[in-house]
């Protein structure tokens, strides 16, 4: 999880710190890789790597911060 979470961190701040279209970019590469967190948390699952108590609560995490993402994405 960590490339994931790692990206996800590195794009939110540096878009926070952009303007126009370039802050938008940073802002949909941390959604996407926000997503790719959830997918790899749903395969870890899968393998008995994550307990589904702790994939349900980062999973409800990951899921808000698509969600304020969006929203920080519309016009």
């Amino acid at each position: 999880l960590f490339p994931y979470t790692t990206l996800f961190r590195s794009n939110l701040v540096e878009g926070n710190g952009r303007s126009g279209a370039d802050r938008a970019q940073h802002f949909r590469i941390a959604r996407g890789s926000a997503l790719e967190t959830d997918a790899a948390l749903v395969l870890m699952a899968h393998r008995g790597l994550v307990r589904p108590e702790e994939q349900s609560q980062a999973r409800a995490l990951i899921l808000e911060l698509v969600k304020c993402l969006s929203g920080l994405l519309r016009p």
